[in-house]
């Protein structure tokens, strides 16, 4: 396998930055595979409150994919309100909030943060 084929593709909607990505898990697959998905843009959103307010918060979402269409949005919240964002179809990744998740961002570029906390 070639190194462009073998290469990171850190602008994938799945690219994860710490981990292979879910399909690279599940079937074996390398970056620039035939799920690539460009993002044109990363949003972080920070919402730690209680679970009814990360669920009003979602709200959100929708018009921000119609701002930033092809945009990757990762949200951090508490452990107990990650499940109600997991199938979400706008959120791309959700992180549940503790030393591990502050040391995942740190590492991490976003192009927009929005802590609604």
């Amino acid at each position: 396998m070639k190194w462009e084929e073998r290469a990171v593709a850190q602008d994938c909607r799945y690219f994860l930055g710490d981990r292979p990505c879910i399909w690279h898990k599940r079937v074996g697959v390398h970056c620039k595979c035939e799920r690539y998905e460009k993002v044109s843009k990363r949003i972080l959103v920070i919402k730690l409150d209680s679970m009814g307010d990360v669920l009003r918060t979602t709200c959100l979402l929708p018009a921000l994919d119609k701002a930033h269409p092809g945009s990757a949005v990762t949200w951090i919240t508490r452990p107990e309100s990650a499940p109600l964002l997991e199938n979400n179809p706008f959120v791309s990744e959700v992180i549940s909030f503790g030393v591990d998740s502050l040391l995942h961002v740190a590492v991490r570029a976003f192009d927009t943060v929005i802590n609604l906390d």
